[in-house]
C-alpha cells in the first residue's frame, strides 16, 4: 500500500490567533493535523454558545472544521 504524500503548511489558527504549522494531505487536498491541536483540545470550553460548548476545536478551524461547530 502506498502512502498519501503530505506537505507542511502554514496556516492561520483562529483560536489561538497565529499562524502554526499543519499538514495537507495531497492525495484528498486536506488538512489532516496541526500542531497544536492537543492544546486546543485541552483548552477550556468556552460556555458563550451551545454550539461552542459542544465542539471539540473553536469555531474556525481550518484544519478540523467538522470537529469545530
Amino acid at each position: 500500500m502506498q502512502r498519501s504524500p503530505s506537505l507542511p503548511v502554514i496556516v492561520h489558527c483562529a483560536h489561538h490567533q497565529r499562524t502554526v504549522r499543519a499538514v495537507r494531505n495531497t492525495a484528498i487536498d486536506r488538512l489532516v493535523s496541526c500542531e497544536e491541536a492537543e492544546k486546543c483540545r485541552m483548552a477550556p470550553v468556552p460556555t458563550s454558545g451551545v454550539n461552542e460548548a459542544a465542539s471539540t476545536f473553536p469555531r474556525g478551524c481550518a484544519v478540523y472544521p467538522s470537529l469545530a461547530k
